[in-house]
């Protein structure tokens, strides 16, 4: 089961990021799948892009929760930010928790 409550298997969630590795930044793919599957603002895309793109979660048992744990590090190292502070905070001591 998803994040979101859809009822998406693991080998579905790891086909539609197969696809998503050689799909264009720009494609509306990547927000609806970021809309569908996770739980993550808009404004994190380009972090969910590279973590995607890195395929860590290939490996992975379960391929959102890995994309998740490295998109609050790529996000800060990208230097992105929603307009939130609070959010960025506790993006921040997320990430510094998980080392």
């Amino acid at each position: 089961m998803s994040h979101r409550g859809y009822a998406s298997t693991s080998a579905n969630v790891r086909h539609q990021l197969e696809e998503l590795i050689g799909t264009d930044d720009g494609s509306e793919k990547w927000q609806a799948f970021l809309r569908r599957e996770t739980t993550l603002p808009a404004w994190i895309l380009p972090a969910v892009q590279v973590a995607v793109r890195m395929a860590a979660w290939r490996n992975a048992p379960d391929p959102i929760a890995e994309i998740t744990f490295a998109v609050r590090r790529i996000a800060i190292q990208m230097k992105l930010s929603g307009g939130n502070r609070l959010a960025d905070v506790a993006l921040t001591e997320d990430a510094e928790a998980e080392r």
